[in-house]
């Protein structure tokens, strides 16, 4: 294929002139001697994101032409490394604009709930210069020539590895913080897939995010050492934030684990928890002195008990909770040796014949 100067040249990555001596007719204002000029914009637009917080949202569309105007002037320096598209100029400024006036806007305080917040506007930004980066990533590359052959290698594990992950999280819940076991408590598989959906969707945003970094520094041909350092702190970046979704998945469901134990403790029947539904039973045996371990069993209070799968009642003592010289709150018994029924309001809920 002959060489095109204009297809296969090396593109230069967007930076300001390093030697704007060399162009006479851009103006010292437009150059890197006009730092203080650049000092001074920055200043203006923090204030004008602060005083924007103030003005009703109709009156805050009289900020634009002068935002338009420094996005203009900020992209023309940003890119005076070579000669670029006035959309190039304008979306580089725009994005360094945009970021000191949020900084303005959130400098005193929160935004109103009702006007347009920060999320709203960068949002589809990121989501554009990620999808972008991707395609940078993956284009003409070993992933894209073997995509083929990497798809069932990538989607062939996931009905087994999302189902594990899901196990992980409820075994985090009822062992960890109830101290019963997964298998005794029955719980809807389609809830076992839901449990595990929200971290898995923020690792993808994760990876999706880190892919899209290392496609613009393809892009600007990051060649050499720079290539290589970028890919080994893009992992690192990317290995962080996974195990930090990690670490926060398992912190919620102990926060949900305890707000359940505090309902339970209070007297109420705690919210149900993907599939998880625990409720206040009084518990009653059937038989002459029955088998529980880490007995005894209470019989004048309501305990939390979860639908069970197998031939075991599980339970959680409130009262055992709360008390330091109690033994473990969980114990279990025979389900046969035993009946369970719903407690009445009153000082005395299980006082009386069981109901069911």
């Amino acid at each position: 294929m002959p060489f095109e100067e204009g297809v296969h040249s090396v593109r230069r990555g967007i930076a300001p002139a390093a030697d704007p001596s060399d162009r006479a007719e851009t103006p010292w204002w437009n150059i890197r001697t006009g730092t203080p000029l650049r000092l001074a914009s920055i200043l203006a637009i923090v204030v004008c994101g602060w005083v924007a917080r103030s003005v009703p949202w109709p009156w805050t569309a009289a900020f634009a032409l002068p935002l338009a105007a420094a996005s203009w002037y900020w992209g023309k320096w940003l890119t005076g490394n070579a000669e670029r598209s006035w959309l190039v100029r304008f979306s580089a400024g725009s994005m360094v604009v945009l970021a000191i006036v949020i900084t303005g806007y959130f400098m005193l305080g929160s935004a109103p709930s009702s006007g347009i917040t920060a999320s709203t506007v960068l949002f589809p930004v990121g989501a554009w210069l990620a999808a972008l980066g991707s395609w940078h990533a993956c284009r003409s590359s070993r992933v894209a020539q073997n995509a083929v052959a990497l798809s069932p290698v990538l989607i062939l594990p996931l009905p087994w590895v999302i189902p594990f992950f899901a196990q992980f999280l409820q075994s985090g819940y009822l062992h960890d913080n109830f101290g019963i076991p997964t298998s005794a408590v029955s719980i809807d598989p389609n809830w076992t897939y839901l449990i595990a959906l929200r971290p898995a969707f923020f690792c993808a945003c994760v990876i999706f995010i880190c892919l899209g970094m290392t496609g613009w520094a393809r892009y600007f041909y990051w060649n050499g050492r720079g290539k290589a350092y970028a890919i080994a702190m893009i992992a690192c970046v990317a290995a962080v934030y996974l195990l930090t979704i990690i670490v926060a998945s398992l912190q919620g469901v102990s926060e949900a684990a305890s707000r359940a134990a505090d309902s339970a403790v209070a007297g109420r029947d705690p919210d149900p928890y993907f599939g998880i539904n625990g409720n206040l039973f009084c518990i009653r045996p059937v038989v002459n002195d029955p088998a529980v371990t880490n007995g005894p069993l209470p019989k004048d209070y309501p305990v939390l008990v979860f639908e069970r799968a197998g031939d075991e009642v599980w339970a959680w003592d409130p009262r055992r909770e709360v008390s330091s010289v109690a033994p473990s709150p969980a114990l279990h018994v025979k389900a046969d040796h035993v009946t369970t029924w719903a407690p009445t309001s009153g000082e005395r809920p299980c006082a009386g014949d069981q109901k069911g």
